[in-house]
């Protein structure tokens, strides 16, 4: 939406937006909408001396149900689920489309758990995140999916990856990408996000998004990623992670149609040096 008050040219292209002008980036939730996001994932991870390369591909249906207790209530099912893994111990690969009967390996397993359940978010106004329903089912569904000869500590690790608030994050974290207020063309905003890493400490990662241009009523946002790890973990020390990125919002129909980022990452593991490169593809469609 593109703020009154200032001149708006209209050309064949579509929208053009003048320096000066304030574009109103806000998602919609029209009940009934149904948006399938699909998202690949590629890590590529050296360490000792050895190459891990992983890719993990994933589904997720989105449908706005009509309003609960004046909140915006959604309901996000898991769909298709790929992933392969390349090591110098081999190689392996799952697809749920086509696998089948019991799963020993532990991450193709949980993967195999999740297609097929939902679970329901509810925001506010505001749109944070009020509550979440259905957490208990999938956990459930995980722990009893993976291998009973698996450690009772790594089942409640694996298990614990699931709570409400995972999932809350999983629902919200495409809306920190919007800005607090219309913002102008060239102008930039943040957000930062403290997450808990099991067994390491804390983690603040930083996003510096900027409004690039708007065309056909869809919004170019740029962004740039950097990462810090609190003092004293004892388990990853000299962390440097630094990424940019790319997403597109449409701004009638409001919501997000495609986003890549580009992360590298080098440290070291209890004395051992790593690094990550990884690239993340989202593409959300109307259903």
């Amino acid at each position: 939406m593109i703020r009154s008050g200032v001149i708006v040219t209209l050309s064949v292209a579509g929208t053009v937006v003048w320096a000066g002008e304030t574009v109103e980036i806000q998602v919609k939730y029209p009940v009934g909408r149904v948006l399938l996001m699909k998202s690949d994932q590629n890590n590529v991870t050296d360490a000792a001396g050895m190459r891990i390369v992983q890719m993990h591909a994933q589904e997720i249906e989105e449908e706005v149900l009509p309003s609960d207790a004046g909140l915006i209530h959604l309901r996000l099912t898991y769909q298709r689920q790929t992933m392969r893994t390349e090591s110098p111990m081999g190689s392996m690969e799952f697809d749920s489309a086509e696998f089948s009967g019991p799963i020993q390996e532990p991450s193709f397993a949980v993967l195999g758990a999740l297609v097929g359940e939902s679970f329901e978010v509810l925001l506010g106004q505001d749109l944070t995140v009020q509550e979440i329903r259905g957490a208990e089912s999938i956990a459930q569904r995980v722990r009893k999916a993976l291998p009973a000869d698996l450690p009772v500590e790594s089942v409640n690790q694996i298990v614990a990856s699931f709570s409400a608030k995972d999932l809350a994050r999983l629902a919200s974290e495409k809306l920190e990408v919007l800005p607090q207020q219309a913002v102008a063309l060239g102008e930039s905003w943040r957000n930062a996000i403290e997450m808990q890493l099991p067994g390491v400490g804390s983690l603040v990662t930083t996003s510096i998004y900027t409004l690039g241009k708007v065309a056909e009523n869809i919004a170019t946002i740029d962004f740039v990623v950097s990462a810090k790890m609190a003092e004293g973990n004892t388990l990853l020390t000299g962390l440097e992670m630094s990424g940019t990125g790319v997403t597109h919002f449409d701004l009638e129909a409001g919501y997000f149609t495609d986003s890549r980022v580009e992360i590298k990452m080098s440290g070291e593991v209890q004395g051992m040096p790593m690094s990550v490169t990884s690239t993340v593809d989202v593409v959300q469609t109307l259903k």
